[in-house]
């Protein structure tokens, strides 16, 4: 019943959307009003948003997934200077016209609206990611400088430097490139930085990553292969890449699609290049149908071959066994344990030299 009523939602995306802005604006005239038509514009993009999470939510029945999107949404509305009142507005506001939307399944929705209104006072905030006091965390920090101050030679000398003095790649990975991107996407959420600083910041480790490559490809082969894609639509690939690399590592052969790859694509890949382990990665809550949804043609299509699939991203973090809901093989919360599971299920072979 709920996969139904939030695939309604979804075909009344566009009309819930104009019913949310005329309500929130109504409950609030002074606060939006004054924004004119290019901020009603944007509030119809933000309601479109709070409705699709919900629907997400709703399909895969887990209010803590919208819960959770209420969390960051606080984040980003303190940064912009919005209190936590219009916040609590516009998810009552969200679930109330969902509801009257869908009729007899309408009672569904209570414990969503719990999950968000419990995320809207809740008095929690986002703590740095390279706050500790270890080493990793020391250098995490100092590297972090550097490519907010856009001193990318610098950080690049910084990195391989440590490598030098026998930090493992991975290590490297894990440690310090995992919490410095995601504290760069703290630092925007809470309007520390802009987009473009964000965009510029994730191009150097990018970057950076690349000039590891050598070390990377040097390890012995396994004989196992991995195809790692994100569901059509995500366009947040730079964990997926970091995955890839441990892989490789580990002497596996990988074949990274790149971001948002077409479904029809992914499964031509499969079945073309016959893999050990397709690794699907959805970190957008908005994404998760899809990638149930890629999934399941994954598994209708295995002939002569059979992948084992696993999956990562944030929905996966907030709701642990999703990925059996999904119909995966197993899910990890980063490379590391990514490694570790697809040795695990998909290939029990040591490295061949």
């Amino acid at each position: 019943m709920s996969k139904m009523q939030g695939r309604a939602i979804y075909n009344n995306l566009a009309d819930l959307s104009e019913e949310a802005v005329r309500r929130q604006y109504d409950l609030e005239k002074d606060k939006w009003q004054k924004y004119g038509e290019a901020g009603r514009q944007k509030a119809l993009t933000d309601a479109r948003y709070h409705l699709v999470f919900l629907a997400e939510a709703l399909i895969v029945d887990e209010p803590s997934l919208f819960g959770e999107y209420v969390s960051w949404l606080k984040v980003l509305f303190n940064s912009l200077g919005f209190d936590s009142r219009s916040l609590e507005n516009a998810v009552r506001i969200t679930v109330e016209v969902a509801r009257e939307s869908l009729g007899q399944g309408k009672d569904l929705l209570k414990p969503f609206l719990e999950a968000g209104l419990l995320a809207a006072s809740s008095d929690s905030k986002p703590t740095s990611f390279v706050a500790g006091a270890d080493k990793y965390s020391r250098l995490s920090r100092l590297y972090l400088d550097l490519v907010l101050g856009r001193n990318r030679s610098r950080a690049l000398e910084l990195i391989t430097d440590e490598v030098a003095k026998g930090t493992p790649v991975g290590e490297i990975y894990l440690r310090v490139f995992q919490p410095v991107q995601r504290e760069i996407g703290r630092l925007w959420q809470t309007g520390n930085i802009s987009v473009a600083e964000e965009h510029y910041s994730t191009a150097i480790t990018q970057l950076i990553m690349s000039q590891l490559y050598p070390r990377i490809f040097a390890t012995p082969r396994k004989g196992c292969r991995m195809v790692a894609v994100t569901v059509e639509g995500e366009y947040h690939e730079m964990g997926i890449r970091m995955v890839c690399d441990l892989f490789e590592l580990d002497g596996w052969d990988t074949y990274f699609l790149g971001a948002s790859t077409p479904e029809n694509a992914i499964i031509a890949a499969v079945h073309d290049w016959q893999p050990d382990l397709v690794a699907v990665s959805a970190t957008m809550t908005f994404n998760v149908s899809k990638a149930a949804r890629l999934i399941e043609e994954i598994k209708n299509a295995r002939k002569e071959t059979k992948p084992a699939v696993i999956v990562g991203g944030l929905p996966f973090n907030v709701v642990p066994r999703l990925w059996e809901k999904l119909g995966a093989d197993g899910y990890a919360g980063d490379g590391r344990q990514a490694v570790i599971i697809a040795n695990q299920i998909a290939c029990n072979k040591e490295p061949r030299r």
